[in-house]
């Protein structure tokens, strides 16, 4: 299993530079760039951290083909791996209906078919050349005005079962979201081809000295169940719909239900607690057969801190 770090959206574009220049003078190899409406925008800041370092892979991951044409999608990943090839990896998702329908006003139709065609339209953009396609939702008569230098690997942000049947068609691996318990990647392991890359994004929340610490993390993980509701993700990881539910309906009220959020719960969805817990937890999703683990920028630490307490722990799974 390999280790990455994400960068939050959250955090100014000048911190995220600063934060990837750090972390490759670190050693840290492989960064995520998160990108949640309406935060920073991650194809610019990619371009950035591409120019100003000089051998991490960065995926951006992940963005859709709502907001961002296909096409326009390629443009921008050709233009990039002109600055660094070899270096660039595209996550693309499917979105949801509340960030395109709801806050933005996109009409949100036959998303699993519009990320299969996007996908097959950015794929034959980036061989380069003049092409035809002809798709249900897609029709494209052109190409790009310049030979794109390489491809790009792409990976699907998906979750469900229909959309994990379509990553294994298309793409060439799979990105997770924040909450895949161990239990969940394992189910993904098996549903897609031995080739692809399994990635997932995880908490990783080392222990704290004080009791609020200990209910930040509660009411985190409250906040993300709530968000998502009962889903294959929740029901692979045991957790009762009817307690997603609840989780669901205090998200909707905007009163996050942190009193469900039990030590167990904590235990099977987030990488927590002492060097020694966080370690056994790692090791849990090494055994359900994560690829790269990628842990999530909680928006505040440092990259030295982060890095150092996770490397701590990270050592320990060869011990």
């Amino acid at each position: 299993m390999n280790l990455a770090f994400s960068i939050s959206g959250a955090r100014s574009a000048r911190d995220a530079l600063a934060w990837a220049m750090e972390a490759e003078r670190l050693g840290v190899s492989e960064l995520w760039l998160t990108e949640d409406y309406c935060e920073r925008g991650s194809i610019s800041l990619l371009g950035a951290i591409l120019a100003s370092t000089s051998s991490m892979v960065v995926g951006v991951g992940v963005i859709n083909p709502w907001t961002r044409h296909p096409m326009l999608i390629a443009m921008e990943l050709a233009t990039l791996i002109e600055l660094a090839p070899g270096r660039v990896v595209l996550g693309l998702g499917a979105s949801n209906r509340r960030w395109m329908e709801d806050e933005l006003g996109i009409s949100y139709t036959r998303p699993l078919r519009v990320l299969r065609e996007a996908t097959e339209i950015i794929r034959r953009a980036l061989s380069g050349g003049v092409f035809n396609y002809e798709g249900e939702i897609f029709h494209i008569q052109g190409g790009l005005e310049f030979e794109p230098p390489a491809v790009v690997p792409i990976v699907l942000g998906v979750k469900n079962p229909q959309a994990m049947k379509l990553a294994r068609e298309v793409a060439d691996g799979v990105l997770l979201p924040v909450l895949a318990a161990p239990a969940y990647v394992h189910s993904v392991r098996s549903q897609i081809r031995p080739d692809q890359r399994l990635m997932s994004y995880v908490v990783f929340w080392p222990e704290q000295s004080g009791r609020s610490e200990r209910q930040q993390l509660r009411h985190l993980i409250a906040e993300y169940l709530g968000a998502q509701g009962d889903q294959a993700t929740t029901r692979a990881a045991g957790i009762d719909p009817d307690k997603m539910q609840a989780f669901r309906a205090g998200w909707l009220d905007g009163r996050q239900r942190d009193d469900l959020v039990d030590d167990d719960l904590v235990d099977k969805l987030v990488v927590a607690g002492t060097p020694e817990e966080c370690a056994a937890a790692f090791a849990r999703f090494q055994h359900a057969q994560l690829d790269t683990l990628v842990v999530r920028d909680d928006g505040v630490s440092s990259p030295a801190t982060l890095i150092s307490a996770v490397s701590r722990s990270w050592a320990m799974l060869g011990e």
